[in-house]
């Protein structure tokens, strides 16, 4: 098969060509290829890994011939000559399967490399590379594309991300793919500098919220067989109603009016006083109810539980 893979410097299609000679060269399949700076001595089998030469005919028959810059002048360029092909490197590769030759030509673009090349084409692989990531969009045809970068092309084409193997980058000296940096797109940017503060000023305001709400402790679980405060009033022994419910209207010694209720909520403290500034003894519970729902009320206090600030 004859393969063109196209992409501009720094892309990752010399990477991708380092993963093709692996896999050969696990397999123990001769491979021929012209890569600068390429380490033989990085495979398993380095002594099967030799420089190409210009006419790939001269390699023996099952090769796999890589030709990185296929468009220099004494390999495969393009020309405006159209009709007859006169060179014979060309046209033999018409037939090149007989021989179990594999090509791969490798370039920035399509209209590089000879058009007699891209008639017998049958892979065409076209990598896309984002602001400096790690990865690349990876594009495949059955035929040469001639505007790969063209978003209707694209859309018809095999299409993956593909994540650049970092195990291969000692395998070859590159000059760009391992300098790239990350660069953040102009619109992800201001849309961060707009959504940073919103998300942090809802979250603020979620916060403010949620600490002065009222903290009313659920007395849904109470049940009569918690125990019970007992009063120290014989005559009502057999009512053991609880003494600071505001509800309580019989059998009580004395009620007192309410006349106001206070609430710290920093210091989870909450109070309510009768006639002359006396403070009434209840549950906290208790405190807050009267507290949220302030009707004119008297509650049922025993003499001995009112204290005097």
């Amino acid at each position: 098969m004859i393969t063109l893979i196209t992409a501009v410097p720094g892309s990752g299609k010399t990477l991708y060509a380092i993963g093709i000679i692996d896999a050969a060269n696990k397999a123990g399949r001769a491979v021929y290829q012209n890569i600068d700076g390429l380490k033989p001595d990085m495979f398993d089998n380095p002594s099967i890994i030799f420089d190409a030469p210009a006419d790939w005919r001269d390699t023996p028959d099952g090769s796999l011939i890589i030709y990185d810059e296929c468009q220099q002048p004494h390999l495969y360029p393009a020309n405006a000559k159209r009709g007859l092909v006169e060179d014979e490197r060309l046209t033999a590769m018409e037939t090149h399967r007989h021989t179990g030759h594999d090509l791969i030509f490798i370039t920035q673009a399509p209209t590089f490399v000879h058009h007699h090349i891209r008639k017998l084409t049958g892979q065409h692989v076209h990598f896309y590379r984002a602001r400096g990531i790690q990865g690349a969009m990876r594009y495949e045809w059955s035929h040469v594309c001639d505007n790969p970068n063209d978003r209707k092309e694209q859309q018809r084409a095999d299409s993956v991300m593909w994540k650049f193997p970092k195990q291969y980058f000692d395998y070859y000296k590159s000059a760009t793919i391992h300098t790239h940096k990350f660069s953040m797109p102009a619109k992800l940017k201001i849309l961060l500098y707009f959504l940073i503060p919103a998300i942090l000023y809802l979250g603020y305001r979620f916060s403010q919220f949620s600490m002065f709400s009222p903290d009313i402790p659920d007395t849904t679980g109470i049940t009569d067989n918690q125990p019970k405060e007992i009063s120290t009033i014989d005559s009502i022994q057999e009512n053991k109603d609880i003494p600071d419910s505001p509800y309580n209207w019989a059998n009580i010694l004395e009620t007192i009016p309410v006349m106001g209720c206070a609430a710290n909520r920093k210091t989870n403290r909450c109070m309510c006083f009768g006639e002359n500034g006396v403070t009434l003894h209840m549950q906290h519970a208790q405190c807050l109810s009267v507290l949220s729902n302030p009707l004119p009320r008297s509650i049922s206090v025993s003499p001995s539980r009112k204290s005097q600030y």
